[in-house]
């Protein structure tokens, strides 16, 4: 059987380009935060004000969870390959498989709960895919088990 891709498209995939831009500059951003904060640290001065926390908070949020969070959306629906034994799915620079047998569950997809009105359903799998495809499922499909969600926006 030959595998068939099936994308959403060269805007989506600009997007997420961008998204990754974000991230690299609010991870630089939060490093420039690091530096004012050891730069305050390793001053004369011993009385220490509340700016350095507000610069150590900064940098986490910056440099640890935007990128976390970038990732998370750039990745929320990503390009399936359909393949002899299943689905091919890459997801930042890994390529993942999902084996047929692995499927548990195709529904329709929620947010938190709630009907939206985009067309959309949630591939609920078995296996492990990543940390972030639970995130996708407890979003979307109201269940801990890693979850796949694909729009009717995707196509051949």
């Amino acid at each position: 059987m030959i595998s068939k891709k099936f994308t959403y498209g060269d805007g989506f995939k600009l997007s997420r380009v961008i998204l990754f831009l974000i991230s690299i500059f609010c991870f630089a951003l939060g490093l420039v935060y690091l530096a004012g904060l050891i730069s305050l640290l390793t001053s004369q001065e011993t009385e220490l004000s509340s700016s350095a926390s507000d610069l150590f908070w900064t940098f986490i949020g910056l440099s640890v969870w935007s990128p976390l969070i970038y990732a998370f959306l750039s990745y929320k629906a990503t390009d399936i390959e359909v393949e002899e034994g299943g689905l091919r799915i890459k997801f930042i620079f890994k390529s993942l498989f999902i084996d047929w047998i692995d499927i548990d569950e195709f529904k329709s997809a929620t947010t938190l709960g709630f009907w939206t009105s985009t067309q959309a359903r949630i591939l609920v799998t078995k296996n492990a895919l990543t940390p972030f495809h639970r995130l996708y499922g407890l979003m979307h499909g109201n269940t801990n088990k890693p979850s796949l969600l694909i729009s009717t926006n995707i196509s051949n």
